[in-house]
């Protein structure tokens, strides 16, 4: 009996779980997302700004319209930035995947500093 038991050994089995799957970070969709939003925003208000001015190029945009147009662009600016804070959050994460951080935080950049470089050069139009 001793023999059987010196050369047999039952088989180890490792019941251990699968290790977890990574899953997309929620802050890194909701990043993306927001830059999908804000980029939509601006291209509609900028698309709002060109039929207006092709509407009556000689008349001031002095009206609820144009400050539609321009609280579109601001409220645009300000998803953006929460976009940028989103995508900072989510690449910081170590335990999920970062595609979507990563994706929302360079669209939101780009968003966020082509708006602000958009309305430095209308500042400076406009002084001049």
């Amino acid at each position: 009996m001793d023999d059987l038991a010196t050369y047999y050994r039952p088989p180890a089995f490792d019941f251990a779980p699968p290790p977890p799957r990574e899953r997309h970070s929620r802050l890194g969709i909701a990043s993306f997302v927001l830059a999908l939003l804000s980029g939509f925003a601006i291209v509609a208000a900028f698309s709002a700004i060109f039929v207006m001015a092709i509407d009556a190029p000689q008349r001031r945009p002095d009206t609820l319209f144009a400050l539609a147009i321009g609280t579109t662009i601001l409220a645009s600016m300000a998803v953006s930035f929460v976009g940028l804070a989103l995508g900072i959050a989510s690449v910081v994460q170590s335990t999920r995947k970062r595609v979507f951080g990563i994706l929302g935080l360079v669209f939101n950049t780009i968003l966020f500093f082509a708006m602000c470089g958009i309305m430095a050069i209308g500042f400076v139009v406009s002084r001049s």
